[in-house]
C-alpha cells in the first residue's frame, strides 16, 4: 500500500507483544485464516513456542490486536513496515485493523507478504495498491521435514525407492537424493493455485 490515507474508524484496536499464555489463542486465528491458504503449515504448541524465540533474534514483532474490550481479535507478525503474518476473527474489519496499526507506528506504506489469496485482499481495493506475484512456468518444489525418523519411517513402509534414494554418511546425517523423471505423462498440468509459505514457517 502506498500513500495511506489519514482515515478515522469508531473501531479502536491496541497491539501488545505476543506471550505464551495467548499462544492457545493465536494459534486457533491462525488455524482458522491459514488452513485454506495454499503454502500454510500447520503449527502445534511447540512450533508456536519456536516461532516466538525466532521472532527475536530476526527482529520480527509478533503482536496480538485487541479491541476495545481488551479481547483479542487477531495477531500480526511485522518487521518495520513489512507485514508477514496478519490473522483476525471472523467479522473483525482488516481496513479498521490496518488503519489502527499505522496511527501507532506512521509509517508511509506498507508492504503485506501474505499472498493474493490470504482474506486481506478484498479490503485493499480502496487503497494505492501494486501487486507483485512471481510465477514458476517450469514448477518447483518445497518440503520440509519436521521430524527425519518419523519421515523416514513412513516412507520405508511404503517400499518405493523409485524416485528416492537414501544414503547414510558417517556423520550419520541422511542425503535426500529426489530424482526428477521427464516423462510428461507421469506428472498432472501445472498447477495454477498461488502458493505462498509464511515467512515464519520458513525458518
Amino acid at each position: 500500500i502506498k500513500s495511506l490515507p489519514k482515515t478515522y474508524t469508531n473501531d479502536n484496536f491496541s497491539f501488545e507483544e505476543i506471550d505464551m499464555v495467548y499462544l492457545p489463542i493465536v494459534g486457533k486465528i491462525y488455524d482458522d485464516t491459514y488452513k485454506s491458504l495454499p503454502g500454510s503449515f500447520y503449527r502445534d504448541q511447540r512450533d508456536w513456542q519456536f516461532i516466538l524465540k525466532k521472532s527475536k533474534l530476526l527482529n520480527v514483532f509478533l503482536k496480538v490486536i485487541l479491541d476495545k474490550e481488551n479481547t483479542i481479535v487477531g495477531y500480526i507478525a511485522h518487521k518495520e513496515n513489512q507485514i508477514i503474518e496478519f490473522a483476525l476473527k471472523e467479522g473483525v474489519n482488516y481496513s479498521n485493523t490496518i488503519i489502527n496499526f499505522n496511527k501507532n507506528n506512521g509509517f508511509d506504506s506498507l508492504t503485506f507478504n501474505l499472498g493474493i489469496n490470504h482474506p486481506i485482499t478484498p479490503f485493499l481495493k480502496d487503497y494505492d495498491v501494486t501487486y507483485a506475484i512471481r510465477k514458476c512456468w517450469y514448477g518447483g518444489h518445497m518440503m520440509r521435514i519436521n521430524n527425519e525418523e518419523y519421515f523416514l519411517d513412513k516412507l520405508d513402509k511404503t517400499g518405493n525407492k523409485k524416485y528416492l534414494h537414501l544414503e547414510d554418511t558417517i556423520s550419520k546425517k541422511i542425503k535426500f537424493d529426489f530424482l526428477l523423471e521427464n516423462k510428461l505423462n507421469d506428472f498432472p498440468l501445472p498447477s495454477n493455485i498461488i502458493y505462498n509459505i509464511p515467512f515464519m514457517d520458513q525458518i
